[in-house]
């Protein structure tokens, strides 16, 4: 169980950082700014990026716990563990894009998607037990 979790966590962060990629890459090139710029916004996604993928995949190690039978059998503990850590992330990088600038909404895409294909593979968790 824990292979497969491990697992799951690991396609996700990929996935997720690949799409996230892409995304940026295509809102890179629609953005109307001189070539320093284009550059500046470059960098700026490509280190959010990374830096965001990494801390999502620390804070959702706790999913692992989901190994014991006692944890998972609990429906209140089992999106606790699993979720709980993405969800705070997303949150507390939530905070600042709305107070600060809202313009930088951009920058919760690798949060997002993360949360998203995070789910896909709970149902499918779910389902498979």
């Amino acid at each position: 169980m824990r292979k497969l979790l491990l697992k799951n966590l690991s396609l996700t962060v990929v996935l997720s950082f690949i799409l996230s990629s892409v995304l940026f890459l295509v809102y890179y090139e629609s953005a109307n700014e001189g070539f320093e710029g284009k550059q500046a916004l470059l960098i700026l996604f490509a280190v959010a990026d990374i830096f965001q993928h990494l801390l999502l995949f620390i804070f959702s190690l706790p999913a692992l716990f989901l190994a014991s039978p006692r944890i998972y059998a609990s429906k209140v503990q089992r999106p606790l563990f699993y979720f709980g850590g993405a969800v705070l992330v997303t949150l507390i990088s939530l905070v600042p894009i709305i107070s600060d600038n809202p313009g930088d909404m951009p920058l919760l895409i690798p949060n997002l998607l993360f949360l998203v294909i995070y789910t896909l593979f709970y149902f499918r968790l779910t389902k498979q037990q």
